[in-house]
């Protein structure tokens, strides 16, 4: 019963072998046709760079697939089913290379024309305002202004070129150096930035050259109007730095990123309780300006203490509604970690409860075939209850992909993965009975003991040295010669005719091999077919009838013989007289033919 259990742990575990080879061309397939399916040209910047992101998630997915491939080749190298999953993980690594590719590509022109679009927008900007300024300035305080602005605008000029200009110069070249298909684009793009930049230039020059020309006329400095238009000029370029931090999105992916961003935001309210001070400076400034030069605006810079006020207050406001933003992000990624542990305690359960299940129909093998059989079917109907938990596990799935949750450190399992798990011990519990059945069916029919069917496993095992399952033509003629089967040599190149006839009767699965399941089967044929005397015969017919009756049913004769054979024995067996003989039934008595035509 060992060696049966062994043989069916043998099978079970091929089953189970060639089930992963296909689960992992299936995900290598399915991944494939995903990648495919990627058009870089229908997608802005932004889509373009959450496909990468994608794609480096994917990347950590692959190696993983990759490791199980290269387990599952180390296990049965010379496996048909192998060079199935190494053509879908080529053509996955092409399809992705591929698709990297394109993306990559379409990210740099597309970052190139944002970036083309946002110098361009910039520079129209100083072009409207340097059109509709007045520069004609009548006293020294005017002027001083005015002076003031144009170092503002020429400094402004010579950052934007380094970070503006030199910056989208440096993506052009990129494109230029990797011959982009759309460099054609780009170089237009290109040059028509490089002309409006120059246009920006020569106003701003004609603009110095007229204020320089008016400053030999002008005489006098308010010294507090000019501090205080540099102070309100620092003040607004901090608004706008502390602005773009709390315009920030704070969408996170985790807790702990959201945690980040509480610490980010800590930073900021201790950055503008810090420039407090400057307001302060700025309000003692405007007092002066306004109470001892009699100044009511300042003809220095645009800015007014009111909307210096009002950026202020602007300021609280976005720090309390960034607060309670993040707070809600938070509570917000609380709640999706919670889903992923439920998933996961879920998931993990279920898998050790499929795990248990394999390993109780592994773990009868010692038992009767009866008692195998029906421990298979209750480890069936345990496995088809267990469907409530699957479906429980596939509802929250489908809850955690409509909030996009995608990634859950907690689990190794998907909601796909347990779902074949179940299915594939479902399939496993019915071939484990079709087998059982066939089996006990085959022990009834033809008498064999179950010593003798462990006895050919035995000796099947014992020349399969590398636990495959399989024997090839060699090894199986070795066995055949330990049972006392004689086989001729080869001739030549070719098996001999007896040999050929025995590999025509197994109706081989596998080419150049025979398998435990077609040896017992043959032998089981053979055993039964050879007649070696009388006790033989008697045993045979012994085995198709009622063993405690003394005779045999027409029935009994057409359902286990050939037409050819049952219509012989009818013709020729006499019929049994016995006072137990049925009525209703044509009987025979084997006995009494036996013993006159073989003896």
């Amino acid at each position: 019963m060992k060696a049966k259990g062994d043989e069916l742990n043998d099978v079970l575990k091929d089953l189970l072998f060639h089930s992963n080879v296909n689960e992992e061309i299936s995900w290598a397939n399915d991944k494939a046709r995903v990648l495919s399916t990627i058009d870089p040209d229908s997608q802005n910047l932004e889509g373009i760079r959450n496909q990468l992101g994608k794609l480096q998630n994917l990347k950590i997915d692959v190696e993983a697939h990759e490791a199980n491939a290269k387990k599952l080749k180390g296990e049965k190298e010379n496996d048909p089913h192998l060079e199935k999953l190494t053509i879908a993980f080529i053509e996955l690594e092409t399809t992705y290379s591929t698709t990297l590719k394109k993306l990559h590509d379409r990210e740099a022109f597309l970052a190139f024309s944002r970036k083309c679009q946002y110098c361009c927008d910039w520079i129209s900007d100083r072009q409207r305002r340097l059109a509709a300024e007045n520069i004609n300035a009548n006293d020294m305080s005017l002027l001083s202004a005015l002076l003031i602005k144009q170092d503002n605008l020429e400094d402004s000029l010579k950052s934007f070129e380094s970070e503006g200009i030199n910056a989208t110069g440096a993506l052009f070249v990129k494109l230029e150096e990797g011959k982009h298909q759309d460099l054609e684009q780009a170089e237009l793009k290109w040059e028509e930035l490089k002309l409006d930049w120059d246009e920006l230039k020569r106003l701003t020059k004609n603009r110095r050259d007229k204020l320089e020309q008016q400053k030999s006329n002008l005489r006098g400095f308010d010294e507090l109007c000019i501090e205080f238009a540099k102070r309100a000029g620092a003040f607004n370029s901090w608004f706008e730095n502390v602005e773009e931090n709390l315009t920030d999105p704070i969408t996170s992916g985790s807790v702990q990123e959201v945690e980040k961003r509480f610490v980010d935001h800590e930073k900021d309210v201790k950055e503008v309780k810090g420039e407090e001070s400057s307001l302060v400076k700025l309000r003692h400034l405007d007092e002066k300006i306004r109470t001892e030069a009699k100044i009511e605006d300042n003809p220095y810079t645009w800015y007014q203490m009111g909307e210096l006020e009002s950026i202020w207050d602007m300021t609280g406001t976005r720090l309390t509604e960034r607060l309670k933003d993040l707070d809600e992000e938070k509570a917000r990624q609380v709640r999706f970690d919670e889903m992923r542990k439920q998933f996961a305690d879920f998931s993990n359960k279920f898998a050790d409860f499929i795990t248990s299940i394999r390993n109780k129909l592994h773990s009868n093998a010692h038992e009767s075939l009866e008692e195998q059989l029906h421990n298979v079917i209750d480890q069936e109907n345990a496995i088809r209850a267990g469907k409530r938990d699957l479906d429980l596990i596939e509802k929250l799935n489908a809850t955690m992909e409509q909030e996009l949750i995608f990634d859950n450190e907690y689990t190794k399992h998907s909601a796909l993965g347990l779902s074949q798990s179940w299915d594939g011990v479902i399939q496993m519990c019915q071939r484990m009975q079709r087998s059982l059945k066939q089996q006990i069916e085959a022990r009834s029919k033809t008498g064999i003991s179950d010593e003798r069917i462990q006895e050919w496993r035995e000796c099947f095992e014992h020349f399969d040295k590398d636990n495959t399952g399989l024997l090839d033509f060699i090894e199986m003629k070795s066995l055949f010669r330990s049972l006392g089967i004689d086989l001729a040599l080869k001739d030549g190149d070719q098996e001999s005719d007896d040999f050929l006839e025995i590999l025509a009767q197994m109706n081989l699965s596998c080419e150049s091999a025979v398998s435990k399941d077609e040896f017992i089967s043959y032998m089981i044929t053979r055993e039964t077919t050879q007649v070696r005397g009388k006790d033989d015969i008697f045993v045979a017919f012994k085995a198709i009838a009622d063993p405690e009756k003394p005779f045999i049913t027409e029935k009994e004769l057409r359902s286990n013989l050939t037409a050819e054979q049952a219509e012989y024995c009818l013709r020729i067996m006499p019929i049994y007289k016995g006072a137990d003989a049925p009525m209703n039934e044509n009987t025979l008595d084997y006995h009494k033919f036996v013993n006159e035509y073989f003896k």
